[in-house]
């Protein structure tokens, strides 16, 4: 892996964990976005973050909801 600083690390994984790891990643994305959606109540208008106007606090609570309340 290589940072944007130039600064490197090498990790020694299988192809098979990597795999598992970017299934999960994929599905976890899955589940938080129809969570969140859900719980805006607006699940047809998702973040656009191509908009100039993105708001950051917006997308963190979206996104930052790991427990129920």
């Amino acid at each position: 892996v290589t940072f944007i600083n130039n600064e490197s690390i090498i990790l020694h994984v299988s192809y098979h964990s990597l795999w598992h790891q970017y299934n999960n990643s994929i599905f976890y994305y899955y589940m938080v976005d129809k969570q969140s959606r859900m719980i805006s109540k607006n699940p047809d208008q998702p973040i656009d973050y191509n908009k100039a106007t993105l708001n950051v606090f917006e997308a963190l609570t979206r996104y930052s909801l790991f427990e129920d309340k």
